[in-house]
């Protein structure tokens, strides 16, 4: 994925912005043209692009003022008119961060199913986000706001973060996408009791340390007896004589104190 060109986008909506208003066209015009071909040209790299929030901001801040232009209206128009549905007195006008949203979950959903060339990759991420979430359950179906914080910044991490506010998940057939196997049926992940325990500094702290010790649940940490945790833990180190299964990422040694 291509990180976000915030300068080069930023350059051409100014571009855009100028060229229009000194085009003089009679605002029907101005919309047809910011409609079909300059919100089209700005936004199409979106779509497989990674950015933060704080980088789009300023891309949709800029078409809303052209939106504005084109319907006569001052740049100061609430958004919420501009953008809320017509049944509530609204313009009905899709939002942009919106409509990538869309795209976003539509060019996911393409590139997984056709088994596209990029397709690996966008496994490969889910299952490394997995990882760091730390639990066996699929990561599209836990809570944002519990979860979100224990991931590395990605493509299939924004995704998450994209849909969860619309209340959009993503459910994955039955063996398409790996998710760790619990030992027992009463193993319990370490970051769900961590989540409950400790604040998101605290649980992020513990993320760190579970990943480096390879381990996922509480019977990870346990002897063979399954009634001691092994004294190796209580040392920051993992057992020699336990080798996960997992091709887990390599991170450095969680510092002693945070």
């Amino acid at each position: 994925m291509w990180l976000f060109p915030n300068s080069t986008l930023g350059k051409k909506t100014r571009e855009f912005s100028g060229k229009l208003h000194n085009a003089l066209l009679p605002n029907k015009s101005q919309w047809l043209a910011v409609d079909s071909v300059i919100e089209p040209a700005i936004m199409y790299p979106f779509v497989n692009t990674f950015f933060q929030a704080n980088e789009i901001k300023p891309i949709t801040s800029a078409i809303s003022r052209l939106r504005c232009s084109t319907l006569g209206v001052n740049r100061h128009f609430p958004m919420s008119l501009l953008y809320g549905p017509k049944s509530l007195g609204g313009n009905g006008i899709t939002h942009r961060k919106h409509a990538n949203t869309l795209k976003w979950i539509n060019y996911f959903l393409y590139n997984v199913r056709m088994r596209s060339d990029i397709s690996l990759k966008l496994e490969v991420s889910i299952i490394y986000a997995q990882l760091k979430v730390g639990t066996f359950h699929q990561l599209f179906s836990l809570s944002l706001s519990d979860y979100g914080h224990l991931v590395t910044s990605s493509f299939v991490a924004q995704l998450w973060y994209e849909m969860e506010p619309h209340g959009v998940t993503l459910e994955p057939a039955n063996g398409c996408i790996w998710t760790p196997d619990p030992i027992m049926d009463s193993n319990i992940p370490l970051m769900e009791l961590a989540i409950t325990r400790f604040n998101k500094k605290g649980s992020a702290m513990i993320n760190r340390c579970h990943i480096f010790l390879q381990v996922i649940s509480v019977c990870d940490l346990l002897t063979v007896n399954k009634l001691d945790i092994h004294l190796a833990f209580f040392s920051g180190v993992r057992p020699p004589s336990r080798k996960s299964k997992i091709l887990w990422p390599t991170i450095p040694i969680p510092p002693k104190k945070f």
